[in-house]
């Protein structure tokens, strides 16, 4: 069944019959999610940021495989908050309450002991503004203060990696046409990795 689509969409419709159609052959395409969007309490205060209504949506078309890249690192739960500050003309991240401990290398080797686990990804939905997942608006604190301009530690990493992966925030996923943008680049990733 098609989600409403108001208006005149017929070449939508048939893009997304054809979606329906490869995904009806295949097993589904696999989307990463930060572990808390899926309701796993694995921020640092203990707590999630569950969003069941766009992932209820979205699992018809695609699996998710979840993962929190402070979890991974080997941060228990809860921890002390992190944030991105610059040192010497590099982003690192460090504890809130204590600067002086920069946490950057050991979530580093955590995303690299975790890498096999990415590469069957047709996607990745992460949280927005966090300082480990956030793909834009994070707070970033340099020599002239603090700006929303920063990027989480993760999503660079992975976006180094594997640049033409379709990688998005939940914020991002709020309207109908955002979902169905989405859901067509992890459609084209995934046909252009199973041709590799």
């Amino acid at each position: 069944i098609l989600p409403s689509c108001p208006g005149n969409c017929r070449i939508f419709c048939h893009v997304w019959s054809r979606f329906l159609a490869v995904s009806a052959k295949a097993s589904k395409p696999i989307v990463g999610v930060s572990s808390c969007l899926l309701g796993e309490k694995v921020r640092y205060d203990g707590q999630h940021q569950a969003a069941p209504e766009l992932l209820n949506w979205l699992a018809e078309y695609v699996q998710y495989q979840s993962f929190c890249p402070e979890v991974s690192a080997g941060f228990g739960v809860p921890r002390p908050a992190i944030h991105l500050v610059i040192k010497n003309r590099q982003v690192r991240c460090v504890l809130l309450d204590a600067p002086e401990q920069d946490m950057t290398d050991p979530l580093l080797a955590g995303f690299k002991h975790y890498q096999h686990a990415f590469k069957h990804l047709s996607g990745f939905i992460l949280k927005s503004r966090s300082p480990s997942c956030g793909p834009g608006g994070v707070k970033l604190t340099g020599p002239l203060g603090q700006y929303r301009n920063g990027q989480g530690l993760f999503v660079q990493w992975l976006s180094e990696r594997y640049p033409q992966l379709p990688i998005v925030s939940e914020d991002r996923l709020q309207s109908l046409d955002q979902r169905r943008h989405f859901l067509q680049a992890v459609q084209d990733y995934a046909i252009r990795s199973a041709h590799r």
